[in-house]
């Protein structure tokens, strides 16, 4: 009786230990061996029309059999076409077409390599509705152009905004009589704006940033002069009377150059006013005194 206990003990043993080697053996599946982010922001949230990359690195200790077999499965939703490309640098001007409701071919990453980041650039074809675009970013392990079970992968949506889908709430700094310029923030809600841009269009290229107009009185909106980047301010020049209104609005602003700038703009949320007072004192804190130093 015992023998055959010890038997029946022994062949437990040897399977719990084959169990194991095949678990030992089994690749890993998806945790977190792909770092794949914005290349700058947080966000994951688009200007439609505009440009957004996501950026691939392989995380430290997990090194495939060949980097070349980094891919991409790219995704639309039924709402608008895209364009992709990859490159070894953000890239400005995906060219590659993905219809709607599809899913492309495997796409290789270019030069991918340990050390190197890898970049998809995505754009909304269609402007004037919101769309989003899945990303699966794996290791090609048996070179099949699917994702298997067990092969290393990460998966991200991109959501490209219609303008009119946009929130920024414009904060005018009121003016006062005798200023010489005028201020607004914006706060751009969700947005990634590190993609974006945000600034005033340069002139020379064609391009296009989150920006403010302003108005005086009713003399008509006109581009914001300046951009600070640091406190996040546009200031544009103006003499201030009393009782003028002043107004800003937020706008998705483009420079299209050929042989001259062509500056256009199109509104985001809404305007907002304030109206220019006379400076005054509201309390005096030292003593009055007569004499020559009053």
């Amino acid at each position: 009786m015992s023998k055959n206990l010890t038997r029946k003990g022994l062949a437990l043993g040897a399977v719990v230990a084959l169990g194991a080697s095949v678990f030992a053996g089994s690749p890993a599946f998806a945790a977190n061996e792909l770092n794949v982010v914005p290349s700058a922001g947080t966000s994951y949230n688009a200007v439609a029309g505009s440009v957004f990359n996501l950026a691939t690195t392989f995380a430290p200790g997990y090194t495939p059999s060949s980097y070349a077999q980094l891919k991409y499965i790219v995704k639309t939703d039924a709402n608008s076409a895209i364009t992709y490309g990859v490159g070894v640098a953000a890239v400005t001007a995906p060219a590659t077409a993905q219809a709607v409701s599809l899913s492309s071919s495997a796409v290789t990453a270019t030069g991918a390599g340990a050390t190197t980041v890898n970049y998809l650039g995505l754009k909304a074809t269609t402007t004037s509705v919101s769309s989003s675009v899945e990303v699966t970013a794996f290791v090609d392990a048996n070179n099949d152009g699917a994702v298997t079970a067990g092969e290393w992968n990460t998966v991200k949506t991109v959501n490209f905004k219609k303008l009119a889908d946009l929130t920024p709430v414009v904060t005018l700094t009121r003016p006062a009589t005798a200023d010489t310029s005028v201020s607004a923030t914006v706060a751009w809600g969700d947005l990634n704006t590190q993609q974006a841009g945000v600034g005033v269009v340069a002139t020379g290229s064609t391009n296009s940033v989150l920006s403010v107009e302003f108005q005086q009185n009713t003399a008509g909106y006109v581009a914001a002069g300046a951009y600070n980047s640091t406190t996040g301010a546009f200031t544009k020049s103006y003499t201030i009377a009393d009782n003028d209104v002043v107004y800003a609005k937020a706008v998705w602003a483009t420079n299209t150059f050929s042989t001259t700038d062509a500056y256009s703009s199109a509104v985001i949320g809404s305007a907002v006013s304030g109206t220019a007072a006379v400076r005054t004192i509201s309390s005096l804190t030292g003593a009055i005194v007569a004499g020559n130093d009053a």
